[in-house]
């Protein structure tokens, strides 16, 4: 199921299941904002 929602872009379901140990990230929002980043496409070097 995770990776049927990053590849559908929907990041509101994980960012609402993400386990946020030691209250790393503030908001949904933030949370969204570092899976993004996480999950953004890389180009060859």
């Amino acid at each position: 199921m995770v990776a049927v929602l990053l590849l559908a872009k929907r990041y509101d379901p994980l960012a609402r299941n993400f386990v946020n140990i030691g209250n790393r990230f503030a908001s949904e929002e933030t949370v969204i904002a570092f899976l993004k980043e996480r999950t953004a496409r890389f180009t060859d070097y």
